[in-house]
């Protein structure tokens, strides 16, 4: 067997290097980068869930000094509304501008025997600074800005008094934009908003009695936007 099998092996040797000279094969080339132009104005709508909150203070003071009543009253609600904004890309790196409003809110309120308070955001807004930085489809991005709020106050003690406030506070958070194709693209975005402290007397309860709120709100919301 060992005089057929050494003769065989020379003999293939001329065709292994034959092999060995073939060109070889070259890798598939990698797909290219999706590339997206975020410039330009664009509009679009939004929706979400919000989490109110009012530190609530009913402090006494002259004949009712120290007839005091505290409260966290928290609530959570749907909200929704619209933005328009512009963007400007300069390499991966997306800055911009946008403005929103937003309806929709639960009220928050607090009970203290036979007397008692609501507080709710009727409606709210931001105009606000965005910058991002963009990979293929996806802009990841901070955002902060102004915001504003119109709020409605009701005491009740006896009867009924409705306070209105627009409060101006500030906002800030995080999103994540995808671009589903050269015009349109989603959103989710998460953001903290601060509408400041604020105190009313209101007269349909007794007298001496100061009321303090700080309203604070989180949200998160999910949109779509168009670019022109």
């Amino acid at each position: 067997m060992k005089n057929y099998l050494l003769p065989a092996m020379f003999a293939l040797l001329p065709v292994a290097a034959q092999a060995a000279d073939l060109p070889k094969r070259s890798a598939a080339p990698a797909a290219p980068a999706v590339m997206v132009d975020w410039s330009g104005f664009f509009i679009g709508v939004q929706a979400g869930g919000m989490h109110h909150r009012n530190a609530f203070g009913d402090i006494g003071f002259g004949a009712q000094d120290g007839n005091d009543a505290f409260d966290n009253s928290r609530q959570a609600s749907i909200i929704g509304g619209g933005h328009i904004g512009y963007n400007r890309q300069m390499g991966a790196w997306v800055v911009g501008v946008i403005a929103d409003v937003d309806l929709g809110g639960a009220k928050v309120g607090f009970r203290g025997g036979d007397w008692a308070y609501e507080q709710e955001i009727r409606a709210q807004g931001s105009l606000r600074g965005r910058v991002g930085y963009a990979a293929g489809r996806f802009l990841p991005y901070l955002t902060a800005g102004a915001a504003i709020a119109d709020l409605s106050n009701v005491y009740l003690f006896e009867g009924s008094q409705s306070i209105s406030e627009t409060r101006i506070g500030w906002t800030a958070g995080a999103g994540l934009a995808y671009a589903i194709d050269s015009k349109w693209s989603a959103l989710i975005e998460y953001r903290y908003t601060d509408f400041g402290r604020f105190t009313h007397y209101p007269t349909v309860w007794q007298a001496d009695f100061l009321n303090t709120h700080h309203v604070t709100t989180q949200a998160v919301r999910v949109g779509v936007s168009y670019r022109f």
